[in-house]
Parts: C-alpha cells; sequence; structure tokens
C-alpha cells in the first residue's frame, strides 16, 4: 500500500496518465487507420479494466457517496535473483514494482527510480537439507520434489504478507490518493503483469507439473498438471463472479526465453555443425574472423561464448548471416540462410517498440513459418551430421567437479580453446557419399549432441502475439528492466 502510494507522489508522478486512451495513425500507403500498440496505459488491458470501473465498482461503505474520480493503477511486478558481487555467495531475490500508467521511456532509464524496491524474497538456509533430512522420511528418494515444494510454499508466504487485508480492502473498494495534482482519487490497484524468468514461473504457476510424489497426489492431480499448493494470488484475489487466474500476468520473457534460450541454443548448435564438418576446426576459426570484423567488440573467439550477455547474443543475430554464409555446403547453407533471417526478422518484430494492429498478425505467421524451417533444418541437416559436445561444455564438468572437491577453481587454469586443433582429436576424413553422416571422432569423453527443440522456451514463442495485444510491446514489461533496476542494489551493498 506505502509503496503503491509512494509511486503516486515519485517526482515523475505528474506524467503518470490515469486516464487510458487508443493512439492511431494513418499510412497514407493503406489509407486507412490503424490502431498504435505500445504502452500499457494504451492497452487493450487499461482499456477494459478502467471501462469496467466506470460502469461498476464498489465504493467504500463509509463513504458511499464518494464522486473522486476512478482511476485504475496499473501494477507490474518484476523479480529476479541475482548476485551481489562478482565473487563470493552475496545474492538477492528482490521483487520491484512499477506502474504502467508510466511511459516505458520513463521506466527503462535505470536511475528514474521508477522501479520500486517492493520487498526481498528469503532464500531457503544452508541448514534446511540438513533439518529436511532428519524430519522427512523419504528424503533421498524425493529430494528435488521435496525442495521444490518448500520454495513454492516459501514465495507463497511471502505473497501472504504482502497482499494482505490492506491490500485486498484496497483492491476491492480502492484507496484515495491525492496525486500531484492537488487533487484526490479513488485509486483501484489491479495486478497486470509479472516479469520473471522460466525457473521462477514455475513457482508461481499452477499448472507446472512438478509435484510431491505419491500415488494418490498423482491420482488427484496429473490429469490437470497441477502442484499441491494453493497460489497466493488465485486464493487472496478470487471472487466468485471472477476468479483471478495467475498465469495470465506471467507475460513473455524475450531475453531469458528468445536471446539466451532458443537463439543461444540454436546458436551453440550451428557451431557443433562446423566442427563436424571441419573436424580441426577451420571452419570455426573463419567463423570468429568474420564476427571480429562485423562486431569489433568480440575481440575474442565468439564462438566460446564465454561471459556473454543477452545484448551479445543480439548482435551475433544480427550478423550471423554474413557470419554463417558459405560455411556449410549445400544445400544446407541455403537452409541455413533462410532459418537465419527468419530467425532475425521473428526477433525484431517481437522487439519492435511499437506495433499497429496489423503488425502482430505478421508475428503470429513468422512464428508458423520459423517452426517449420527450424525443424525442416533439425530433421534435413542436423540429421547429417554426427555433432558432439563442444570442447567447452566437455571440460566444464571436470571443472566443477574439481571445484567442488577443491573449492574455487584456479584462475591460473588455462581455459578450453574452441579454436585449438589440439582440442580435438584428429580424424580421418568423412566419407563423401550424401548419403554418409558426417562426424567428427572424439574421445569417449565428448557425448553426442543433438538439436534439442523440446524446449518451454520455444513453445513460448506462440505467447508473444498475445501478449503484445493484450499488455502493449514487450519492452514495456522486459526482464530487462529488473536487471537494469539489480545495479543499485549491488552499489548499495559495495
Amino acid at each position: 500500500m506505502s509503496v503503491i502510494e509512494a509511486a503516486f507522489h515519485d517526482p515523475l508522478a505528474h506524467h503518470l496518465h490515469l486516464s487510458p486512451f487508443k493512439l492511431f495513425h494513418f499510412p497514407p500507403i493503406i489509407g486507412k487507420e490503424e490502431r498504435v500498440l505500445g504502452e500499457v496505459y494504451t492497452s487493450n488491458a487499461f482499456l477494459e479494466e478502467h471501462d469496467l470501473f466506470q460502469r461498476r465498482s464498489p465504493v467504500p461503505l463509509d463513504d458511499t457517496n464518494c464522486k473522486r474520480e476512478k482511476v485504475v493503477a496499473a501494477i507490474m511486478f518484476s523479480s529476479d535473483g541475482t548476485h551481489l558481487t562478482n565473487f563470493g555467495m552475496a545474492k538477492a531475490w528482490p521483487i520491484y514494482l512499477m506502474l504502467g500508467n508510466l511511459s516505458k521511456y520513463l521506466q527503462s532509464p535505470p536511475n528514474t527510480g521508477v522501479m520500486h524496491h517492493l520487498a526481498y524474497i528469503p532464500l531457503l538456509p544452508d541448514s534446511f537439507q540438513d533439518v529436511a533430512s532428519k524430519v522427512h522420511d523419504k528424503w533421498k528418494t524425493q529430494q528435488k520434489a521435496i525442495t521444490t515444494h518448500c520454495r513454492r510454499e516459501l514465495m507463497n508466504a511471502v505473497w501472504e504478507f504482502l497482499l494482505d487485508d490492506d491490500f485486498i480492502h484496497a483492491y476491492k473498494y480502492g484507496m484515495v490518493i491525492k496525486c500531484t495534482d492537488g487533487i484526490e482519487h479513488h485509486v483501484y490497484p489491479r495486478l497486470f503483469t509479472y516479469s520473471a524468468d522460466y525457473p521462477e514461473k514455475l513457482i508461481y504457476d499452477l499448472a507446472h507439473s512438478i509435484t510431491i510424489t505419491g500415488a494418490r497426489v498423482e491420482e488427484l492431480l496429473k490429469d490437470i498438471s497441477a502442484v499441491p499448493t494453493l497460489n497466493t494470488f488465485f486464493k487472496r484475489l478470487s471472487t466468485k463472479d471472477k476468479p483471478f487466474n495467475p498465469a495470465k500476468m506471467l507475460v513473455v520473457d524475450l531475453l531469458h526465453e528468445f536471446e539466451l534460450g532458443v537463439w543461444q541454443t540454436v546458436f551453440k548448435h550451428l557451431i557443433r555443425l562446423l566442427y563436424a564438418e571441419s573436424p580441426h576446426g577451420e571452419l570455426v576459426a573463419e567463423l570468429d574472423s568474420q564476427f571480429v570484423l562485423l562486431l569489433p567488440q568480440f575481440a575474442n573467439n565468439a564462438s566460446e561464448m564465454k561471459k556473454m550477455a543477452a545484448r551479445d547474443f543480439e548482435d551475433l543475430l544480427q550478423c550471423s548471416i554474413p557470419a554463417f554464409e558459405d560455411l556449410l555446403p549445400e544445400p544446407h547453407n541455403k537452409r541455413l540462410m533462410k532459418l537465419l533471417y527468419r530467425t532475425a526478422e521473428w526477433h525484431a518484430l517481437a522487439k519492435a517498440w511499437m506495433h499497429t494492429e496489423s503488425s502482430p498478425d505478421l508475428l503470429e505467421a513468422l512464428t508458423v513459418k520459423f517452426g517449420k524451417l527450424v525443424r525442416e533444418f533439425r530433421d534435413l541437416t542436423c540429421s547429417v551430421y554426427k555433432t558432439v559436445e563442444l570442447p567447452r561444455e566437455t571440460t566444464a564438468p571436470m571443472h566443477r567437479a574439481q571445484a567442488s572437491q577443491s573449492g574455487p577453481t584456479n584462475p591460473a587454469v588455462p581455459t578450453s580453446n574452441a579454436n585449438n586443433p589440439s582440442m580435438s582429436t584428429p580424424v580421418p576424413q568423412p566419407n563423401p557419399s550424401a548419403a554418409a553422416k558426417k562426424s567428427c571422432a572424439v574421445d569417449s569423453s565428448h557425448r553426442t549432441k543433438t538439436l534439442n527443440l523440446q524446449l518451454y522456451k520455444l513453445h513460448a514463442m506462440g505467447d508473444y502475439v498475445s501478449c503484445i495485444r493484450m499488455f502493449g510491446t514487450t519492452d514495456s514489461y522486459s526482464t530487462q528492466l529488473g536487471e537494469l533496476a539489480h545495479c543499485l542494489i549491488k552499489t548499495l551493498y559495495g
């Protein structure tokens, strides 16, 4: 409650849009008016909530003759765990709150202070496993399920505390706030979006299938893929007439789901294909040199993907067509060029800062095309090659094992070089027959790797159009806003 009131008294509060509106554009080529989608306060979700409260909304019993203007506060949550230092184990898991009434162009700069710190979610203590193993007789066989269940219960307990009776009263009857214009308004807080990465979505979403195992639990919940936890949002915000659906506020996450998800997966497998085509790494070296010419900031090998952020993978995608061109023989090269073009086109449309009413239709059609192309590439190109782990993937488990046994990894230990021929065992040249599968002979530590398309992040690409039509463009609720807000708490901690 106090955080919402503070948001209405911010230095930027005079920029708040208390009433939504529709924005239109008249392109001369089309010759007809088209609605523009961009801000949350011009979205369908805001318009629907605003119209609903203007027509009918309960007023508090102690002020039945209230004549104040009714205003919807479009609450947008964001949360994500972060490391507070480059070294050490200090972590924080903040929950941020911002208002969709404010323009995204004022929310995106990290120093504007519009990302309000609502709460900090505690982590399960280090002693949890010791205590749980003693009190739970099935800990050995159900350790993962029990830990996941307890994390979910902890998260719901935090939200039970935040969505207290005062908030529920304001949610139902509104709250009187004197805005910067000196006029009192009747403000009704409404939960619009919750930006979180995939692991956190699993905690909130009732439709996740990880459960406390057991025959009776499976019998009751398996058919509807539910979990044995009562979601706090559903419990506290549902009414008899309108149950609250937590899944609707969990919006898409372009940063983690696509840039660090789908595209990273595809890019990594393309590197594997180049190793399979040229076992000694000549093609990978040529790819790295192309990226250096196109993107001078990649002075190190782009193929190794060391310490890359989402913006780096975005740069790689935008320059991928000239970098990968002619590295694979035909017809694989043509198929790859088409896939990379559609991937970059999809990313550009999904990340666009402004859409017209018809452009989401283009994104929807392009999503279908991308799905067909990536499956065609898997079936007709990837199946021709026997791809294995990259050198870095092979050494990573050994480094983790050494770290767990002897503490932090010695920084003096050299890292793997994706272009070093010594990292790949010399092998005979592949059979020139078209039917023969090309392979890179490796030692027993190299496991076979295929292009895995059984990913939630790939299937989530179908949700972008509905989110844009409902809440506006993806930059309004991107998890990148929360990532930028982490800079403040890291500064305060340091």
